[in-house]
């Protein structure tokens, strides 16, 4: 009777594990005459940052655009935070927290060149500086980077894209192939995706089982667990595919040259 419970329950198990990464197409949402480089949900509406116009897009899960804030320096990879957007300025070189229609610098004390993506949490901010190979942090005591240009681990070489899960910092890095994790101390503590065949790592997001990747240059989007294995490789209805957000069981995929979002459901 044992054998057969415990068998019962292995199968069960096999099953709920395999079903973490059995994401399948669902739609595409159109976005018209723009160019998305990220997504973030914030307040129950998906933002769009919109790198042609330079703007942010509000939409609904259709892609009607309900709001649009513009006059913005190239937003990159944003995110959401509490109350407000995070977003990185490519060409100002500058970090903007939009909250309500009201767009403000952040006062960074060590200055990004480029910021290509943003993230944080309760008490740090955490920025891509792609032409300094280095990630910056800002937290309530003090401001410090993490990385330098190289390709050795723990050495970063343009980095687009950063994400804080848990105690853990991810890191996109781009044209080294590869994602790195490091500690919020800068140790670096996994490599993740170097021998698959990545040709830019553009866009990261995470969960408790998964790392999602967008390869963008080769149309696909990568799953591993964070032992670094890959487990599912997406590329239905992708059109260079440049950052990923997961929410609520679901995968958004931006394509940056067919100006729209892809949904994969789990």
């Amino acid at each position: 009777m044992k054998r057969t419970i415990l068998f019962y329950v292995g199968i069960v198990l096999f099953f709920a594990c395999n079903n973490q990464n059995s994401f399948k197409f669902e739609k595409v949402i159109t976005l018209d005459n723009t160019g998305p480089i990220s997504a973030a949900f914030h307040n129950g509406y998906l933002w769009v940052s919109d790198s042609k116009n330079n703007r942010l897009l509000k939409i609904d899960e259709t892609g009607k655009t309900v709001e649009s804030t513009g006059s913005l320096g190239r937003p990159m990879h944003i995110s959401s935070v509490k109350d407000v957007l995070l977003v990185p300025e490519y060409l100002s070189d500058s970090v903007k927290s939009v909250s309500h229609g009201t767009v403000k610098n952040i006062d960074l004390e060590i200055k990004p060149d480029a910021p290509s993506g943003v993230d944080g949490n309760d008490s740090l901010i955490v920025i891509a500086d792609f032409y300094n190979h280095r990630l910056i942090i800002k937290s309530p005591g003090k401001t410090y980077t993490i990385g330098k240009k190289g390709h050795e681990n723990g050495e970063l070489f343009y980095p687009t894209d950063v994400k804080i899960y848990e105690d853990k910092i991810i890191v996109a890095d781009a044209y080294n192939n590869r994602i790195q994790i490091f500690n919020f101390a800068g140790k670096h503590l996994k490599t993740l995706g170097a021998k698959a065949g990545i040709k830019v790592a553009s866009g990261i997001d995470a969960n408790a089982q998964n790392i999602f990747v967008t390869d963008s240059e080769n149309n696909r989007l990568l799953i591993f667990d964070w032992d670094g294995n890959k487990k599912k490789v997406l590329s239905s209805h992708l059109n260079y595919p440049i950052d990923v957000l997961y929410h609520n069981n679901k995968l958004y995929v931006s394509n940056f040259h067919g100006s729209s979002i892809t949904v994969f459901n789990r």
